[in-house]
């Protein structure tokens, strides 16, 4: 179920609520909110080390060997 962040509209409080898809708008419209768009959580940040496992860098090598023209950098 995916976590929305809603804002009531007389009081203008904020929070977070796990709604099924389907019955958002109908939770929206029962307790007087508004969704609220945030950005999105990111769980690796840029110029931070992903650790990867040898399947992965097996699959590069396959990729790299089939398209000689292009440039992959190696993890």
């Amino acid at each position: 179920m995916p976590t929305y962040t809603f804002r009531n509209k007389k009081t203008g409080e904020e929070f977070d609520h796990f709604v099924k898809m389907d019955d958002k708008e109908q939770y929206m419209k029962d307790n007087n909110l508004e969704s609220v768009i945030t950005g999105l959580n990111m769980l690796h940040s840029a110029g931070s080390t992903i650790p990867v496992d040898d399947g992965f860098r097996e699959v590069q090598d396959k990729i790299a060997q089939t398209h000689k023209a292009h440039n992959m950098n190696r993890h």
